[in-house]
């Protein structure tokens, strides 16, 4: 019995297929995955402690500092591979809690606090220059934690002199940019789902992901956020239909950053402490050197 047409030319893609799938193709370049945690540290009461330096003295490089003292936080290495990422975060974890706890101090993994509290937020550096231009505002960055995933940049994309990113006309470098780019803003709704922190902050219940809505402060939250009057710096950017619209928004946004620090009367060669114009993003997909 003859096979129906539909079948033969079904086999017939198959055959062809087959012989794609044998020939020899180039190994593809991989990128590497990071991933960092912030954390609040309590005291043995369970109360917010603000003893972040006591503990990083004796983290020997585990946790690192954040922008207030009632917050740690752990960065893991890099790895082609999510697996060792995820392992060596929860490795480092494992090793700052067990040193905590011997100090009589527990971390705490939520996005935000449930109960009231003052944070002791630092002022040296770049974290002088934010708290100036947020003001009382810059308290609601120490009292709310994040989780951070990095990717590395597509190769080339980054000039290490300019600290820019480079320009680059029609090509599959910058296609994959901003397809990356666009792909990381549509998955935010997932992401914020499946991590979303306490539903308190400074001891009123909110029934929502409060972090979002203080730390990213969009007025469709109806509350007054961190980023409230600053979107640029900390909202949930557009989508970009070429690499030339993103380095337009970069360097926007550090040329607003630039007026901020000008008008407060600050040197503005301390924005050399950011090292690069890609510095000025705390957005939830953010590009940076």
């Amino acid at each position: 019995m003859k096979k129906r047409h539909d079948q033969v030319i079904q086999d017939e893609i198959i055959e062809d297929l087959k012989k794609v799938l044998q020939i020899k193709r180039k190994p593809l370049k991989h990128h590497l995955l990071g991933l960092e945690a912030e954390f609040m540290i309590l005291d043995s009461d369970g109360y917010i402690s603000h003893s972040a330096d006591n503990i990083l003295r004796k983290t020997n490089n585990i946790a690192k500092k954040e922008c207030a003292r009632n917050m740690i936080e752990i960065d893991a290495l890099p790895s082609k591979a999510i697996t060792g990422t995820m392992h060596n975060l929860i490795d480092r974890t494992q090793a700052l809690t067990e040193i905590m706890e011997k100090e009589g101090y527990f971390l705490y993994f939520y996005g935000t606090y449930p109960g009231r509290f003052v944070p002791s937020m630092r002022r040296d550096d770049t974290y002088r220059i934010k708290q100036k231009i947020f003001r009382e505002r810059f308290e609601i960055a120490g009292r709310c934690i994040g989780f951070h995933c990095h990717y590395t940049l597509p190769r080339g994309m980054f000039d290490y002199i300019s600290k820019r990113l480079k320009t680059f006309v029609k090509s599959r470098i910058s296609q994959s940019m901003v397809g990356s780019y666009n792909m990381l803003i549509a998955m935010d709704p997932v992401l914020t789902t499946f991590s979303q922190s306490s539903p308190y902050y400074q001891g009123k219940l909110y029934g929502k992901d409060s972090r979002v809505m203080f730390y990213r402060g969009n007025r469709m939250f109806g509350v007054e956020g961190l980023y409230t009057d600053f979107q640029d710096f900390g909202g949930l950017p557009h989508y970009k239909h070429t690499l030339i619209d993103m380095m337009h928004l970069i360097e926007d946004r550090f040329k607003e950053w630039s007026v901020l620090v000008k008008k407060l009367e600050i040197n503005v060669e301390t924005l050399a402490l950011y090292g690069s114009v890609l510095a000025t993003n705390w957005s939830p997909v953010t590009t940076m050197a």
